[in-house]
C-alpha cells in the first residue's frame, strides 16, 4: 500500500515536472493521470489499489462512532433506569480474523464501544472473551455483539488484507 501511494505521488510530480505548470487545477489533472495509471499498474499485478484501503479506514471509523453512540445510549438506559436489571457475564466469541494484529485492532474497538470489555484471547487465537454488561444467557452472546464483531471484523479485514 505505501510503495502505491508513494508511486502516485511520483507520478504526480513527474506530471508537474513534464508540463511545467503547478496550478492547482494540473496538480489535480496529474494526479487523476497518475491515479489512471496506477490502476492500471495495480489490475495487472491484481493488487487492490491504496485509495480503497483508505475509504475502507474512513468507514471503519464511521461506524465505530455509530457503534458507541448505540452502546452509550444502551448502557445509559440500563444504568438509569429505576430498576438495575443487568446480568453481567464472561462470554466467548468466534474470531475470524487471524493476524495478530488483526485479533488485537477488533478486541479494541470492541472494548470501545460501551457495555463490554475484551479480556482474554484463547490460545489458539480462535475466540475472544469478554465481559459483557447485560447478558440473558451467559451461553449465548447477545445478538447485538455478534453483529457488531462481525461488521468490525469484515471492515478490518478490509483493510488490512491485499
Amino acid at each position: 500500500m505505501a510503495s502505491q501511494a508513494v508511486l502516485h505521488f511520483v507520478l504526480t510530480f513527474g506530471w508537474l515536472v513534464l508540463t511545467g505548470d503547478f496550478a492547482f487545477q494540473n496538480i489535480a489533472l496529474g494526479y487523476i493521470v497518475g491515479g489512471a495509471i496506477l490502476s492500471f499498474y495495480a489490475f495487472r499485478r491484481n493488487e487492490r489499489l491504496y485509495i480503497w484501503r483508505i475509504l475502507a479506514s474512513v468507514k471503519l471509523m464511521l461506524v465505530l462512532l455509530w457503534e458507541q453512540v448505540k452502546s452509550s445510549i444502551e448502557v445509559a438506559w440500563h444504568v438509569l433506569s429505576p430498576e438495575l436489571k443487568i446480568s453481567p457475564a464472561i462470554i466467548g466469541l468466534p474470531l475470524r480474523v487471524t493476524s495478530d494484529a488483526e485479533i488485537t485492532v477488533v478486541a479494541n474497538l470492541l472494548t470501545l464501544t460501551p457495555g463490554g470489555v475484551s479480556i482474554h484471547v484463547s490460545e489458539d487465537r480462535s475466540t475472544l472473551y469478554m465481559h459483557v454488561i447485560n447478558v440473558e444467557d451467559p451461553d449465548t452472546p447477545p445478538a447485538s455483539l455478534i453483529a457488531t464483531k462481525e461488521r468490525f471484523e469484515n471492515l478490518v479485514m478490509e483493510v488490512t488484507r491485499p
